[in-house]
C-alpha cells in the first residue's frame, strides 16, 4: 500500500452555487458561505531497484505521485436533510460554482467545480453545520476534479 498525504489547503472564492447530484439526477442545493477550502488528497510515487541473483541492477521501477481526491471544506452551511442523506450513502458528485467577476462588478463567467465520489462520514442529523468536510475518491483512470467555464449557471431542476 501506497503512503498518503494531503497538500496545503487552497481557497475557492465567489462561491455562488454548490450542489449535491445522486447518479439517478436529484439535485440538492447547500446553502455556504462564498469561500471553501479544497485540499488534493496524494499517494505518494515510489521508485524500487530491481537487482538480479547475482546483485547486478536490472531495472528501476517508478511511481508518480497521484492525486486521488480531495477533502472539501464547506464553512456555514444548510443542506436539505435529502442532501445530507445522499452524501452520506456516497457515491454522488459535487458541483462547486464560482464567479468570476470585472473590474466594475459585472459576472465575466462561472466556474464550475465538479468532484466525483462524494460523501461524508458523520452521523449527526440536522440540516446546519458551522463546517462540513467532504472527501471525493476516484475510481482507477477517473480524474479527482473537472473544471468548467461557463456563460450562466445551468438551472436547478
Amino acid at each position: 500500500m501506497m503512503d498518503t498525504c494531503n497538500l496545503e489547503e487552497q481557497m475557492v472564492k465567489n462561491i455562488v452555487r454548490v450542489e449535491v447530484v445522486e447518479e439517478g439526477g436529484n439535485t440538492y442545493v447547500l446553502q455556504t458561505a462564498d469561500e471553501a477550502g479544497v485540499t488534493p488528497r496524494m499517494e505518494k510515487g515510489k521508485e524500487e531497484i530491481q537487482y538480479s541473483d547475482d546483485g547486478k541492477m536490472c531495472g528501476v521501477g517508478v511511481t508518480m505521485d497521484v492525486v486521488i481526491g480531495y477533502t472539501i471544506r464547506l464553512l456555514d452551511v444548510r443542506i436539505p436533510p435529502e442532501g445530507l442523506e445522499a452524501l452520506k450513502r456516497g457515491q454522488v458528485a459535487v458541483h462547486v460554482y464560482t464567479r468570476e467577476q470585472d473590474c466594475d462588478g459585472t459576472t465575466v463567467s462561472y466556474f464550475q467545480f465538479t468532484f466525483p465520489r462524494v460523501s461524508i462520514a458523520m452521523s449527526v442529523d440536522r440540516t446546519h453545520f458551522p463546517e462540513m468536510r467532504m472527501v471525493s475518491r476516484t475510481k482507477k483512470g477517473e480524474k479527482p476534479v473537472h473544471v468548467y467555464v461557463l456563460d450562466k449557471l445551468p438551472q436547478v431542476a
